[in-house]
């Protein structure tokens, strides 16, 4: 006799199979119903973490969030990727005197150039008092050791290149909230420091969730040199800047600057 082996019918004795009809369908239903299972935690999931991905990169709560925990490119803060051009005021405060100076910086974008891949800037100083313009070239090269000002010119034909390993660094290419990256300069060392993501009004103007970042440069001596905060805003680039220069402890100038156009 031939019984199924689930609830125990009897069977034809030609049956080929272990468990009867009724059976075997409830099986391939569980079998069906499990995959179905699988197949929508899965999707539920896979939904889960694009709603993830999307806050971490598409918001600026997920920026702040990988700004804390995993470090934040700042590429697209430092403004050299996006061609454009715009103003800054300068003020120089000493003891003694006030100045003041408008900068036109224009961001050419990527280049190659001597076989170099880097970014373009041109920058105009002109001074309203004495009615006098100064021109410059820096050109900026990116990698993980961050954004480095590797040249500098009075046009394209005449560019004095800086070697990397000797270069001043504008930005690091990535930090994290309260990270203090270090990079020589000369005989002195920068300590550059995020401190966080700020809102900054100038004139009518809102700047939104703009990184400010501290540098402080120590001197041979082991004195400090300078201070200065920034703040870049994302797609824009600096759109302020104090710095205070000190001498044997004495602060002996500041130098501060802003976006007005």
């Amino acid at each position: 006799m031939v019984y199924c082996k689930n609830c125990g019918l009897q069977l034809e004795k030609n049956f080929s199979g272990t468990s009867c009809p009724n059976c075997s369908q409830h099986e391939r239903k569980l079998k069906d119903n499990g995959k179905n299972k699988i197949y929508r935690y899965a999707g539920f999931g896979a939904v889960v973490i694009a709603i993830g991905l999307t806050f971490l990169f598409f918001t600026s709560s997920g920026e702040k969030l990988r700004m804390k925990y995993i470090g934040i490119d700042l590429l697209p803060y430092s403004g050299l990727t996006e061609p454009g051009t715009h103003k800054m005021k300068n003020t120089f405060i000493s003891d003694d005197e006030t100045s003041n100076t408008i900068s036109t910086i224009t961001n050419k974008g990527e280049k190659v150039i001597d076989g170099k891949s880097v970014y373009e800037v041109h920058t105009t100083n002109y001074n309203p008092e004495y009615d006098y313009t100064t021109e410059y070239i820096l050109f900026y090269s990116y990698s993980n050791k961050g954004m480095l000002k590797v040249g500098l010119a009075k046009s394209e034909d005449n560019i004095y290149w800086t070697e990397e390993e000797e270069a001043s660094i504008y930005l690091p290419s990535k930090l994290k909230f309260g990270e203090e990256y270090s990079h020589k300069e000369g005989d002195e060392v920068l300590n550059i420091t995020l401190e966080g993501m700020q809102d900054i009004q100038i004139g009518q103007r809102t700047f939104k969730n703009c990184l400010f970042i501290k540098e402080k440069l120590i001197g041979s001596n082991g004195q400090i040199s300078s201070t200065s905060e920034f703040y870049f805003a994302k797609g824009t680039g600096l759109v302020k800047q104090s710095e205070t220069r000190y001498f044997e402890g004495e602060a002996t100038y500041k130098t501060n600057m802003e976006f007005i156009d």
